[in-house]
Order: C-alpha cells, then structure tokens, then sequence
C-alpha cells in the first residue's frame, strides 16, 4: 500500500551527507616544490681522493679541499657567496695562479618550480581543477682572473710576483641571467578590449596613461643631491613600462602604485581552472538520447619574463657599491632605487629585460562532447586565445589573437557486417570501427602597437 506523502519517511542522514559532500569537495590536494642548484669552480687544482675530498699534501684535517660543506652539497647562489667561495680557494691554495687564461667563470645554477593543484567536485559529475604554477632560473657568473697588465701585480722586495694580492687581481667580472614564469589571471582584458578591427585597445590605452602615474612616483622617490633628483626616469624606462603594462592588463589602474625597486621575481601565482560537467546525459528526458554528454570549458594564462641580465656595475641609493672592486647582489626587498645612470640621465636598474609577455588561453571557451545511444558522436568547441608581448627597448606592444571553432561528428560501430562475403560466408569484423569528420575555422590576427608623440617631463 502506497505510503501518503505527507507522512513519507525521510532520510535522517540527508542533512549529513549534504555536509560531508561541502567538506570533501576537494578530492585531491598536491603541493610540489622542486630546487635544483649547482656551482662550478674551475681553476681549482687539488685531486680529489677519499669522497671526494683531499688534503693538498698538508697533512691536516681541517684544510681538507674543497671543504666538508661543498662535498655535503653547499651552494653558492648569489654573487656574494660565489666571492666567498673564491676567497676560501684562494687563501687555502686550492686555486690556480694562472687564471689569467681562465675563460670559465665561477658560476651557480638555481632552479626553482613551485606547483599546486587540487580537484574539487561541488557537486556529482562536476569536476573542477585549479592549478598554479611559479617559476624561476637564476645563473650567477663571475670571472676571478689575474691582471695581464703587470702595472696592476704587487712585488716581494725581491721582485717576486705576490700572488692573489687585490692589485694583482684584474677587475672581477660579474653577471647575472635568469628568467621567470607564473600562472595568472588576465580574463579580465580578454573580452570586450579591441575596437573595430582591432585598430585600438583599451588595455593598451591604459597602459600608455598608466604610465604616468609610475613615471611620477619612481621620479619623487629617485635620489636627490640638495634636494634635486640626480636622474631621471622617462616615460619609456624599463621600470615604468612593465609596471604599467602589467597593471593595465590585469584590468588595473596605476594610480595607487608605491615606489619600490624592480623584482622580476616578485608576481605571486594565481589559479588557472578547468570545469568539466559530465551529468549532463543522466538528466530526466536525455537518458533515451545520449549515452555520454560532457561540457568542458578551460584557462590557462601565462607571465613570462624570458630572460634578464644584471647591470655589472649597479649602485643604488642608500649604499652606493658596498663591495668596491668586488662583486655585488642587491638586497632587492630592501635597497632603495637606483643611483647608476646612463649617457641620457636615465637609472639603470640592476635586472634589466628585454621583454615580458602574457600568453592567455581560453582552450576551449565551452566545449561539448557527446555519444548518442545510436553511436553517433559529436564534438563542437570554440576557442580564443591572446599572446601580448612588452618590448622594453623601443616600448611597443605585440598582440597576436586567434579565434577557433571546431565542429566534428562521427559514428563508432561494432560488431560491422562487412558488405561482400569473404571465402563466401558473411564475416562479422570482431575489433570497432571509428568514422569521424572535423571541421575547423581559424582566425588569426597579428597587431603591432607603438606609443607615439610621448614627451617626456623635464
């Protein structure tokens, strides 16, 4: 006998199962940070022996070379311990007297990747992945060689060559290179920005006004000598532009930045995602239809500074070169703004690049997938994507964008009777047979931007 359905019995566990389905929406949560490092020291002379270590014929323990921490693996990332390592060399006898005719620097290797994804499922058959990434390469380099030119040598009373004396050092050479890359989010300029035939952009637009409200906290906070700014930072410098570059393209305004030093490194990671939904064919009245049925959208964007270099003979503000004649690193979070300056007046900042870049991808906007109960399959997809790339050298902005729509249709047989008789009996192919046609438009387009008619404040 039916039960009313005032006085139906209900679950007492629904409210239960709704709560632990919110708690365990993430079903799975993966953090992963990876460091490579590496140091050369070529020049160095001693064998090596018992693990790796030897005692340069001194008989002692504690002059056992390279040393016990660079065996354990201790490295040298920065400019500064490089030094360090190269005066522990030095005063030890581990390194060559004639590195006049090194042509291989000291040098350091640092790798790092940081990622994190998780997999949430708010709901049966609703499956989204969030998935951040950083990256960076950092590669320190300097050569410690001996002055060809005998005028810079320092002499025993008995005309001997002082080895490894400061005077006798040429000046150290020292450079930095790297790049960095990080997962963000753009979509805020992706829809909506360009004009009628992409001929003006309002993300541009802003990036060219953004750069005034940078250009004119950097000029306030840049040294002064009696209350004048020694240099001066043009609408076009490197710190300018990227700064409002980046900040135009996230959809933002400049005009609450705060003057700082340039960090190529500085970007935190944001999430790019992809939704799946795949219930969609068990719904009340698709049952009949499909036997599969999956929505899919997905974005991915990219912050990528291809490559840097360090200015060899940086100071800033507060402490000028600290290590005269030797190799210097900036404490980047805590410096003040340059001080060096160029043959037009300009700072030179310590990381200088050539060009940064946003590659965004919606792959695809809305996807759909779909096997109906008669076999038949289907897949339509659009697609839109923007590579925006910096030139800091001559301030132009590339924007390449691409359009795609994909339309495929296809049916999936088994057990196939094949249409004529083999060895005269009617053969049954036992593997499946797969037809599929695709049909895919693509539009490319490719727009240069130039700042034009820019006069810079005097």
């Amino acid at each position: 006998m039916p039960v009313a359905k005032d006085t139906a019995r209900k679950d007492p566990l629904r409210f239960v199962k709704a709560a632990l389905r919110a708690v365990m929406t993430a079903r799975s949560i993966n953090f992963t940070y990876t460091r490579s490092n590496g140091t050369l020291l070529p020049g160095y002379l001693p064998n090596t022996r018992f693990f790796g270590l030897t005692d340069n014929g001194s008989g002692s323990f504690r002059n056992l070379a390279p040393g016990i921490p660079f065996i354990l693996g201790q490295q040298y990332s920065s400019i500064t311990e490089l030094d360090q390592l190269h005066t522990l060399a030095v005063n030890n006898g581990w390194y060559t007297t004639q590195s006049q005719y090194l042509n291989t620097p000291l040098s350091s290797l640092l790798t790092e990747n940081i990622t994190a994804r998780t997999t949430l499922e708010p709901f049966r058959g609703f499956n989204v992945q969030l998935d951040a990434r950083w990256q960076r390469t950092k590669n320190q380099e300097a050569y410690y060689r001996n002055a060809i030119d005998t005028s810079f040598a320092t002499y025993t009373s008995l005309g001997e060559l002082v080895p490894y004396a400061d005077s006798h050092l040429a000046p150290v050479q020292a450079i930095g290179t790297g790049s960095f890359s990080t997962t963000t989010i753009t979509i805020q300029t992706h829809f909506g920005d360009l004009g009628a035939n992409g001929e003006t952009s309002k993300a541009f637009d802003r990036f060219v006004e953004n750069r005034q409200f940078v250009q004119q906290k950097l000029q306030a906070a840049a040294p002064t000598t009696n209350g004048v700014s020694t240099g001066l930072y043009s609408y076009n410098s490197q710190e300018v532009l990227i700064q409002s570059f980046l900040d135009a393209y996230h959809g933002k305004s400049s005009s609450g930045y705060e003057a700082k030093n340039f960090n190529p490194f500085g970007m935190i990671p944001l999430p790019n995602w992809r939704l799946d939904y795949n219930s969609f064919a068990d719904l009340p009245g698709m049952r009949d239809l499909f036997r599969t049925f999956t929505i899919t959208h997905a974005y991915t964007s990219v912050y990528t500074l291809g490559s840097y270099t360090t200015a060899t003979n940086y100071t800033d503000q507060t402490t000028g070169n600290p290590n005269s004649g030797k190799p210097y690193e900036p404490d980047i979070f805590n410096s003040s703004l340059p001080y060096l300056r160029n043959s037009t007046g300009q700072y030179v900042p310590y990381y200088v690049v050539g060009q940064v870049s946003i590659l965004e991808s919606l792959t695809p906007l809305l996807g759909i997938n779909f096997q109906t109960v008669n076999n038949v399959t289907g897949r339509l997809s659009y697609s839109t994507s923007r590579a925006v790339a910096l030139n800091t050298t001559n301030a132009q902005v590339t924007e390449l964008r691409t359009a795609d729509i994909t339309i495929g249709l296809g049916y999936a047989a088994t057990g196939l009777k094949l249409p004529f008789k083999v060895g005269g009996e009617q053969r049954v192919l036992k593997n499946n047979l797969q037809a599929r046609l695709d049909l895919n438009i693509r539009d490319n387009t490719t727009i240069q931007r130039s700042i034009l008619g820019s006069i810079d404040p005097t």
